[in-house]
């Protein structure tokens, strides 16, 4: 069997709040990686969910990706396509989402599902690098996300976005 002949038990998520800028409802982050998986069909999975400042994901970005500014998630997949168990890490920012879902207009819960989808979609092999896979990437996220009736996402969120693009601060020293 594969990932995506297990049953919908064997997914397992992790959350580490390493952040003070927002009270996270944790079940609820879950349950969009959750659903953005089933979406995916994976029913075999291992995600870690950690969630950061802009200084945290800014010095992450630095060190693994070679980009010093802050950003909204980064993905790490660790398993290959081929194996039975897909696993790997989301990091998000939460001063992002504070930042952004005021810039965009949105409640920061629905910012924060968008990157937790977004993050889950690159670890299921989608890819933003170019204007096509973006266009792709982007309407994959709305199609999972538009269950929720109060969603209503710019398409400037997470994939079009300019790198490091936030507003002030809202976290807390």
């Amino acid at each position: 069997m594969d990932r995506f002949t297990e049953p919908l038990k064997t997914i397992g998520i992790e959350i580490s709040d390493l952040q003070s800028c927002l009270t996270v409802d944790q079940a609820g982050l879950s349950n969009w990686v959750r659903l953005a998986l089933q979406a995916q069909g994976v029913h075999q999975a291992s995600i870690s969910l950690i969630l950061v400042d802009d200084a945290g994901i800014r010095r992450i970005n630095a060190e693994h990706l070679g980009h010093d500014y802050a950003t909204d998630v980064i993905t790490f997949p660790m398993s290959e396509p081929n194996e039975p168990e897909l696993t790997g890490e989301i990091v998000i920012s939460t001063e992002t989402a504070i930042s952004s879902s005021a810039l965009y207009g949105v409640p920061v819960e629905r910012e924060l599902a968008l990157y937790a989808v977004h993050g889950v979609l690159h670890l299921c092999g989608y890819d933003d690098q170019d204007e096509a896979s973006r266009q792709t990437m982007e309407a994959r996220q709305q199609e999972i996300l538009s269950p929720s009736e109060d969603v209503a996402f710019s398409k400037n969120s997470v994939a079009g976005r300019l790198p490091g693009m936030t507003g002030g601060s809202s976290c807390p020293l």
